[in-house]
């Protein structure tokens, strides 16, 4: 389980291979007719090759 601070990314595969975060974009709250705890982040991943 994860720990109550850690980042977490749900969509992205379980297939064992490790991610790079490429660019690191905005952190905003979206949508503000929501209200949200967490704001989202924008990233640009890669999968890593070994």
């Amino acid at each position: 389980m994860a720990e109550a601070n850690a980042l977490t990314i749900a969509v992205l595969p379980a297939d064992g291979h490790g991610w790079r975060i490429d660019w690191l974009g905005e952190i905003a709250f979206p949508n503000r007719m929501i209200r949200r705890k967490q704001p989202s982040v924008l990233l640009h991943l890669s999968r890593v090759i070994a």
